[in-house]
């Protein structure tokens, strides 16, 4: 049974309230019969599907009675959200709407005739970025091949969701059209050599020993780590009963962490930038907000770990991106 929250959601709710027809596990007949009445391209389709399910096999199809629109969705709960209408009038009421949690998502798309007209006489100029709300929301159209209309991308996701998934999307929609707004995203290889570049440097001046490699997508270092008893902190900041194996630094270790978003977050001006405390180590975070490919930098220690390597591989790459907030 999900559970019903109260949120306040300062955006105006997309999703659509038409009769739906539902289906688990991505697989849905009602979708093959009214496809083309949307003009949605069933083959590549049921090839999202195919890579969806291999990331998330247990992700919902939502299937629009026009044949216009599907949604797909992962791990979300009920929420209780302030809305507004097609007007832009906040309603005083509230209503319950399924939306994604921490590591949850929805994928809609939608087919349109045209676009233009909506948003001030044309597209909205945050299409092609990630806008960061209650969670992060990406939203793009691409226009298809023998002027066949158009498909709109919505992507709904928590912060613990991997940008991998929308990025694949993304490739298999471009097989079909064309990008409508330009996206903020450059090759991560190359501007992931020059991380690794940056960061063996220090490494070698002061623990040679550390362990550098890869992690996903992104790059990881380790230095006298060990394995911790953790009760995670669902999106509530309530602690679960039920504790799980992590890895963290020792009390004179750290962990280093550089990952893609892939997308520029419009949030502020400057770098999202913090420390939280937990019971083993303390978690510094920065976000250096490139105009090309922004990424993360993730930095787990104890009490008793030398900060002097840390803060210098936070001024070297200070000295090359945006500066965040120091320690």
């Amino acid at each position: 049974m999900h559970s019903l929250r109260l949120l306040i959601v300062p955006t105006m709710a997309w999703i659509s309230c038409s009769p739906l027809f539902l289906a688990v596990g991505g697989s849905s007949s009602d979708y093959d019969q009214k496809s083309t009445m949307g003009q949605l391209p069933p083959a590549i389709i049921e090839q999202i599907k195919a890579v969806l399910k291999e990331k998330a096999p247990k992700f919902e199809t939502v299937v629009d009675e026009s044949g216009f629109g599907v949604t797909f969705s992962d791990n979300c709960d009920s929420y209780l959200v302030h809305w507004a209408d097609k007007g832009g009038q906040w309603q005083e009421k509230s209503r319950a709407e399924m939306l994604p949690n921490e590591y949850g998502w929805q994928l809609s798309l939608d087919w349109r005739a045209e676009i233009s007209g909506r948003a001030s006489g044309g597209y909205p100029i945050t299409a092609g970025t990630v806008q960061d709300n209650y969670s992060m929301s990406y939203r793009n159209c691409y226009q298809l091949t023998d002027n066949r209309g158009y498909v709109e991308l919505s992507w709904n996701f928590g912060r613990g969701v991997k940008p991998s998934i929308l990025a694949t999307v993304r490739a298999e929609l471009a097989t079909v059209g064309k990008e409508v707004s330009a996206d903020r995203v450059s090759g991560w290889e190359t501007k992931s050599e020059k991380l690794r570049e940056l960061l063996t440097a220090v490494l070698k001046k002061h623990h040679s020993e550390a362990k550098l490699g890869a992690e996903g997508e992104g790059l990881a270092c380790e230095f006298r780590t060990t394995k911790f008893d953790i009760h995670p902190v669902d999106d509530t900041g309530i602690v679960k009963r039920r504790s799980q194996r992590e890895t963290g630094p020792q009390g004179d270790g750290f962990i280093i962490r550089l990952s893609p978003l892939e997308l520029a977050v419009l949030r502020q001006p400057r770098p999202m930038y913090g420390v939280s405390y937990g019971p083993y180590w303390k978690h510094y975070f920065a976000i250096y907000d490139e105009n090309d490919l922004p990424f993360r930098v993730d930095i787990l220690y104890g009490e008793r770990t030398d900060k002097k390597p840390l803060k210098e591989f936070t001024e070297t790459l200070d000295e090359h991106f945006n500066e965040p907030e120091r320690f």
